[in-house]
């Protein structure tokens, strides 16, 4: 059985500049990380957007599309800590099973993303598979330097256990997805991720034990039942070195 991945690619006309945020940045990785973050925390401005159609740039289809989006807005909203840890170690692993109901699903869409860009054969024997193999899975994201080029992506994935390949979708820099040895640099740095310790998990998405009528608990709604507002204890430019 072959793995599942999805590199998206981007054609530029420059380097990705964002209105307002062009000077500050040490290289163009560190831009681009902006732009996901403040693009998961719905911080772009209308003049921003613009600039960045004129790119061609993939932000603006990751924000359109409800499962991209949905990985946006969980890196975007990553605490401190674990931004810390991500600088240090170059990746986050997390076990599925102990993620809320709200992250769990953005992990399955991701799956079932893959399988409708892949037009798998069979996939509804597929989805269902692998929808139930997620739980002994681990997930997470990982900054991966791509050799051709010496860019810096960082990629959300699902390392499946025994021998499949891992499923992965690029978050940040996804024009550099665009080179032939991509593929590749995922698959050594993720399959070394296997051997690694699991990062600590936030409170703030990770499941919660039941509640007295032996359901699990909301876990990010307000006392109304309504969603929370994102988590907004980190600044918003990350520097992932």
């Amino acid at each position: 059985m072959h793995g599942y991945y999805l590199a998206f690619a981007v054609v530029v006309t420059g380097l990705p500049v964002c209105g307002g945020c062009g000077s500050h940045f040490a290289n163009s990785f560190d831009r681009e990380v902006d732009i996901t973050v403040r693009a998961g925390l719905d911080r772009l401005s209308e003049k921003e957007k613009e600039k960045l159609l004129q790119e061609s740039h993939l932000i603006l289809m990751q924000m359109a599309d409800p499962a991209l989006h949905g990985v946006l807005q969980l890196f975007a909203q990553l605490p401190n800590e674990q931004i810390d840890w991500l600088n240090e170690k170059q990746f986050l692993k997390w076990r599925y099973a102990e993620l809320d109901p709200v992250r769990r699903e953005v992990f399955e869409r991701v799956l079932l993303m893959n399988l409708r860009m892949l037009r798998e054969e069979n996939a509804d024997g597929q989805k269902e598979k692998l929808l139930g193999m997620l739980a002994k899975c681990d997930v997470g994201f990982a900054v991966v330097q791509i050799p051709s080029s010496g860019e810096r992506v960082v990629s959300c994935y699902v390392l499946w256990p025994d021998q499949l390949f891992p499923t992965w979708i690029t978050v940040a820099n996804s024009k550099a997805a665009m080179s032939e040895d991509a593929n590749t640099a995922h698959l050594t740095k993720l399959a070394a991720l296997k051997a690694l310790t699991h990062s600590n998990l936030p409170p703030a998405i990770a499941k919660q034990p039941a509640n007295e009528t032996g359901e699990e608990s909301s876990v990010g709604n307000n006392a109304n039942g309504r969603r929370a507002r994102p988590i907004a204890s980190q600044t918003i430019l990350y520097h992932l070195r």
